[in-house]
């Protein structure tokens, strides 16, 4: 269901009171705001879940063309309390697409991204959205999730799915990222029935979870006494074959002494940065993550800390599975980079 702003929303009073202060700001500097924005700006725009209900996706498509972009809860979900932030939007107006579990969807429309911009998604909104987070209903059969925790001491580098038995394994569920100890994945769109789970690790050994109903059991944690005792069952643990040659994997220790909370991958000089590949998870002082799927050639990373302030390690190379040590001293290159780490 489809909801449009009107003049007494909470989305309009919130919108109304942002663009305001921005108008504010440029009747009192002078300052011609009617012109047309440069065109290499770009901007932020973090949305908060403040209602008690978990948000499946998260699209953007420009303003009144009903182009809907990638999801940006990507695997995972936006939990109550939790906030996404979407980066490096052109300056315009946009149009945001929430999805429940069920399927249903609310709109908010007409957004303008002129500078960082934040908005709180509450139950006052959704309400104008009929049905909007109260379950899944007819999606049930087919939109069945499988959260995951990891609770072990290893990175899992990719989960795979198969009905139960039938060694018909799908993609890896990761795709781009990884999920750190501590890091949770949500598996989407599972039908009713028993599945088997496969998960490999950093250190190359995969395992099998066999016959997990996600209807009867929504949760999972991977534990290393799981791992351990998946090397005793015989068939279902082995050693995983090598990743594909189309891809390789650079391992990202952090050894400076800031909170990591985005890393995103562009080839060089190209400024089309990827999806965060930190996911929802911070990398903190001393962690390490690993990203995946790195072809070979010539790359920028840009990183970001907690304040948002970024830093861009340029023409980095990659010709193989390999480690890069990001120190203190290379951030602080990069001007206020870490100022607003708590």
């Amino acid at each position: 269901m489809s909801f449009f702003t009107g003049n007494g929303s909470p989305a309009y009073i919130a919108i109304r009171s942002a663009f305001g202060a921005f108008l504010s700001v440029c009747l009192l500097t002078a300052m011609n705001c009617i012109a047309q924005p440069q065109a290499g700006n770009k901007y932020r725009f973090t949305i908060s879940n403040e209602t008690k209900f978990a948000v499946d996706e998260v699209r953007l498509s420009p303003g009144g063309k009903n182009n809907w972009g990638e999801d940006y809860t990507a695997n995972s979900v936006l939990k109550p309390g939790q906030a996404i932030t979407i980066a490096d939007l052109a300056p315009g107006q946009y149009d945001v697409k929430f999805v429940d579990d069920g399927g249903r969807d609310c709109i908010l429309q007409s957004i303008p991204i002129f500078s960082e911009m934040s908005w709180s998604l509450t139950s006052a909104f959704i309400g104008n959205c009929a049905g909007f987070g109260q379950g899944r209903k007819g999606a049930a059969e087919t939109d069945n999730r499988l959260t995951i925790k990891n609770n072990s001491r290893l990175e899992v580098l990719e989960i795979q799915t198969s009905p139960g038995g039938t060694n018909q394994w799908g993609p890896d569920r990761t795709g781009d990222t990884t999920v750190r100890p501590g890091g949770t994945i949500v598996l989407k769109n599972l039908a009713a029935g028993q599945y088997d789970i496969k998960i490999i690790v950093e250190d190359g050994d995969s395992c099998v979870l066999k016959g997990i109903n996600p209807v009867e059991q929504p949760a999972w944690n991977l534990t290393m006494q799981w791992l351990r005792g998946c090397g005793e069952t015989g068939p279902a643990h082995k050693r995983a074959a090598a990743p594909p040659e189309t891809g390789f994997r650079v391992t990202l220790n952090n050894k400076s002494g800031y909170t990591l909370n985005e890393i995103q991958v562009s080839p060089a000089g190209a400024n089309k940065w990827g999806p965060d590949r930190t996911g929802d998870q911070n990398l903190k002082a001393g962690e390490s993550i690993i990203l995946k799927n790195i072809e070979t050639g010539t790359y920028d990373i840009k990183i970001a800390d907690q304040s948002g302030s970024e830093c861009v390690v340029r023409d980095m190379k990659i010709a193989g599975n390999q480690a890069w040590d990001l120190t203190t001293q290379s951030l602080r290159n990069c001007g206020r980079f870490g100022l607003g780490t708590k």
